[in-house]
């Protein structure tokens, strides 16, 4: 008797240690905030993302495009300087920048894509009930 309780403790020490590693896991994979500058920074430099360039009366615009998982990042960048982010799901807006009219700073702690999901999944969920 006291074998089978020994066995089954060690698995229930082992199926929490997993469950403490997967949680572990998506906080690091989706940290609780992030910043348009490192929105930018992360649309910049993924390999999928398409950039298109165009210059009108001598002024180089780029545009960022990237499909990534379960949400879509729209940029516009005048040579580095920031001008216009957006990242959408299937939902509709989940973050949108304007360097024209947004204030906060460019590194000003913002929620995480994935929470701002959540926030979004949740509000429309309490709507419909």
């Amino acid at each position: 008797m006291k074998k089978n309780k020994l066995v089954e403790k060690v698995k229930d020490t082992f199926s929490q240690a997993a469950d403490y590693v997967k949680e572990k896991a998506i906080e690091l994979a989706n940290p609780p905030s992030t910043s348009i500058a490192k929105l930018d920074e992360y649309i910049s430099t993924h390999p999928d993302t398409k950039m298109a360039a165009t210059t009108w009366l001598g002024t180089t615009f780029i545009f960022y495009t990237l499909e990534d998982k379960e949400v879509s990042y729209y940029m516009e960048k005048r040579g580095s300087y920031l001008l216009q982010l957006d990242v959408t799901n299937q939902n509709g807006e989940l973050i949108s920048y304007r360097s024209y009219k947004d204030r906060p700073s460019l590194n000003t702690p913002i929620p995480s894509i994935s929470q701002t999901i959540r926030l979004k999944n949740n509000k429309a969920g309490s709507l419909a009930q």
